[in-house]
């Protein structure tokens, strides 16, 4: 209930949760029906990158010299290489393997994915796009040693602040601060 509060898809309560302009990310224990394959489901999952992209790919066909889209243009472009998109194959690559996923994976339907392949391209989702909030639901669940191990050196290593229910003794101990809430 406290995440769904705090992620905004529980609105029946009073009060407010304000988190200012900070990206938030999150992640659930059920997945449903999502549309497109892998790739397009982290894609989508990205801060600004579909936006970015067809920037990228449609002004040059008919910006001519209007300033303004030229700037456009030009800030997409620097906006897209800051957050690490021109590498992002590179990127998913080389976390599909720390995850041990095959990356033909990328290329099949989200919907075909296991829980547990949903739930690691959920997190994969989430470590490049970067956000500044991060909510994990049990993220360790339908993981085997080696995939849980990558997870904790991310979670070591991220600038994110991290809010995580989990029951996972080994991603208790990586924590700052353990909460617990009763009735």
């Amino acid at each position: 209930t406290l995440f769904n509060i705090i992620s905004g898809k529980d609105t029946d309560f009073n009060g407010r949760v304000s988190y200012g302009n900070e990206t938030l990310m999150a992640t659930s224990q059920e997945h449903h029906e999502t549309e497109g394959t892998v790739l397009e489901y982290i894609a989508q999952k990205l801060p600004d990158f579909a936006r970015l992209e067809t920037i990228l790919k449609t002004y040059p066909d008919h910006m001519g010299d209007d300033l303004k889209k030229i700037q456009t243009y030009t800030n997409a472009l620097e906006l897209f290489s800051e957050r690490g998109y021109y590498d992002i194959e590179n990127s998913l690559e080389r976390l599909f393997d720390a995850y041990q996923l095959d990356k033909k994976l990328l290329s099949q339907p989200f919907t075909s994915l296991s829980g547990g392949q949903k739930r690691l391209s959920e997190l994969i989702a989430i470590q490049l796009a970067n956000p500044q909030i991060v909510l994990l639901d049990e993220p360790t669940n339908h993981m085997d040693y080696v995939a849980k191990e990558a997870f904790l050196e991310w979670l070591a290593s991220t600038r994110s602040s991290v809010f995580v229910i989990s029951h996972d003794r080994d991603v208790l101990k990586s924590v700052d601060r353990i909460l617990e809430l009763k009735d």
